[in-house]
């Protein structure tokens, strides 16, 4: 039996600030990666965050991090944030 597939879902402040700021090509890679790497297996594929991110994991894409949520009751996974290495943990990240 395969694994069943999770569904990726954006926050709108992902898609109407994090994403515009990043130059198209790299948001292209860093969309394909979402979908290949997420769909089947989050949880061991990023790695968990500690402190005040507890409950969120990362996702590595070239200098961009990928933070995301994992839901495994609706097999959801929430992108709450794309941003560059040097910024993504400035800010305290909205939660979903």
């Amino acid at each position: 039996m395969e694994p069943k597939e999770y569904k990726i879902k954006f926050l709108e402040s992902v898609d109407k600030k994090d994403l515009p700021r990043i130059p198209k090509k790299e948001r292209e890679t860093i969309k394909k990666a979402i979908a290949e790497r997420l769909k089947t297996d989050p949880a061991n594929r990023g790695e968990a965050l500690r402190y005040g991110l507890k409950g969120y994991r990362r996702l590595k894409v070239g200098k961009c991090r990928v933070v995301y949520q994992i839901n495994v009751i609706q097999y959801l996974v929430t992108v709450v944030s794309i941003k560059y290495r040097k910024d993504v943990y400035k800010k305290k990240i909205k939660s979903v």
